[in-house]
């Protein structure tokens, strides 16, 4: 058999749109230090401001409560951000909490007793690709499918304006590793691919 070409089709192929699985997630924007980053239903968000600092440093003259809210008005409660999904969370922040002396702890882990793996992985913020640093800690009672608070992860980030990136597995005993590791920790690199800068 044969096929002819009888007519030249000029019809145009129609256009095909990438999928954006994030395109109905919901916005947070950071006015204060200048970002935004997309979170999808069930996340939610959390934000805290300056809830200590050091002694010598309240001026003469001022109480630890007036200096505390002299804080809070210069930084904001968006000093910290926390977003939580499923078995996993993200904490940003903001360069003014990340010297020596912190405001609001942020996503700085508090492991029990047992090992932790030093561990990097690579990791897109917004269209930058970063290496994230961070450990995976086992207790001291490793089981097979052992729970979240027996074995977990923690990663960390420092972008370039100073702003630091903690995302991790929640520890907790109704879920395991495992279950992180497929059910969340891709959602939450997604999450992260969404972080965007502003100008």
């Amino acid at each position: 058999s044969e096929l002819t070409v009888i007519e030249v089709g000029t019809q145009e192929q129609p256009t095909v749109e990438p999928f954006d699985p994030t395109a109905d997630w919901q916005i947070f924007i950071s006015n204060r230090y200048n970002y935004q980053i997309k979170y999808p239903q069930g996340a939610t968000i959390s934000l805290f401001g300056p809830v200590t600092f050091p002694s010598d440093d309240i001026p003469f003259g001022m109480t630890e409560e007036q200096y505390l809210d002299q804080l809070m008005k210069e930084y904001t409660d968006q000093l910290c951000v926390q977003i939580e999904y499923s078995l996993g969370f993200i904490y940003i922040s903001a360069p003014p909490n990340n010297d020596d002396d912190f405001f609001v702890h942020c996503g700085n882990p508090a492991f029990g007793a047992g090992e932790t793996i030093a561990k990097y992985e690579n990791v897109y913020i917004g269209a930058d690709l970063y290496q994230a640093n961070g450990y995976e800690f086992i207790g001291n009672t490793p089981t097979t499918g052992e729970t979240l608070d027996l074995h977990n992860e923690i990663f960390w980030i420092y972008l370039e304006d100073g702003t630091r990136i903690a995302y991790g597995a929640t520890p907790r005993s109704d879920a395991t590793y495992e279950d992180y590791l497929m059910k969340t920790k891709e959602i939450l690199l997604r999450i992260l691919k969404t972080y965007e800068a502003l100008p």
